[in-house]
Order: structure tokens, then C-alpha cells, then sequence
């Protein structure tokens, strides 16, 4: 990737094609999630760096998220990724 888009990364694992559209779940503070539309651009291994509604440092679902629903209460553990 090219330097300074590193901070921009999801594991591919957290998209979710929705239609047309692209979207990740964020993890709110109250455990409930938020859908952000999103695009894609490069990526390396697992990981492609996202545009959107993603802020850096926010969670996002990487399972089960293919029928998750705005502002549905989730339960999970922290997944660490290895980056590329």
C-alpha cells in the first residue's frame, strides 16, 4: 500500500456488498451497530483501504455481518488481523 493510507485499512472480511453498494458495521459504544456505505481502492493480502463514513481506530464486523441490521445489539470478541 502506499504510504499513508495504512490508518484507512479493513480486512476484506468486514465488506459487505449490499446491492450496489459496498458497507461495513461499525461497533457503537452501546454495543449496537451502524451501517457506513463505503468504496474500496488498493489493497495487499486480506486488507484494502476503505473510503466512507470510517473513521480511523473504528471497530468494525468482520463476522456475521452479512444480516446485521442498523442499530442491532451485537455480542462478540475482539479479532486481531495480521497486517499486511
Amino acid at each position: 500500500l502506499k504510504k499513508g493510507l495504512e490508518e484507512r485499512q479493513a480486512n476484506k472480511a468486514a465488506i459487505v456488498r449490499q446491492g450496489p453498494e459496498s458497507v461495513v458495521f461499525l461497533l457503537n459504544g452501546d454495543q449496537t451497530v451502524e451501517r457506513a456505505a463505503i468504496t474500496t481502492s488498493e489493497g495487499a493480502g486480506a486488507w484494502v483501504v476503505v473510503e466512507g463514513a470510517v473513521r480511523p481506530g473504528q471497530k468494525v464486523i468482520t463476522r456475521g455481518n452479512e444480516r446485521l441490521q442498523p442499530g442491532q445489539p451485537v455480542r462478540g470478541e475482539p479479532i486481531e488481523y495480521a497486517l499486511p
